[in-house]
């Protein structure tokens, strides 16, 4: 199966996830994956309805993402398919401007590019990429 279908089916397949806060600034979902528990974060801080993502495990710190040192391997897709249900529940619930989230390191940005062009295929959203130093890339979204 090529790669693009391997996405296509994570962005639709269901996984249970938990909202433990939404508030007019923040939304919060936790799920299970490769044997974890994960955590999608956005906030909106600035109150201009430009929500920053996160997502990561839940034993690391949600602002210091880059703390997490493991690799969940062949898992990636039932992770990204907790990610994709937080971020579709995230969309319909918040109904945000704009959000973004960033990657860093080419097999992650590789993968982010993927996904953020099946997001804007399936949500209505545009997306621009930013190139920041270190190798990292923004992936901004706009309605």
């Amino acid at each position: 199966m090529k790669f693009k279908n391997y996405l296509n089916e994570v962005l639709n397949k269901e996984v249970p996830i938990k909202t433990r806060k939404s508030n007019e600034i923040s939304f919060d979902t936790r799920f299970k994956a490769a044997g974890e528990e994960w955590m999608f974060f956005a906030r909106d801080t600035t109150y201009t309805d430009d929500w920053e993502i996160l997502f990561t495990k839940t034993n690391v710190n949600p602002l210091r993402p880059w703390d997490l040192k493991s690799d969940v391997g062949s898992k990636v897709f039932e992770v990204f398919a907790g990610v994709a249900e937080s971020l579709k529940k995230f969309i319909k619930e918040k109904d945000p401007e704009y959000f973004h989230f960033k990657s860093s390191g080419a097999s992650r940005t590789k993968l982010y590019k993927k996904l953020a062009s099946l997001i804007e295929r399936k949500s209505g959203y545009k997306h621009i990429s930013t190139n920041i130093s270190g190798g990292s890339t923004i992936f901004h979204f706009s309605k």
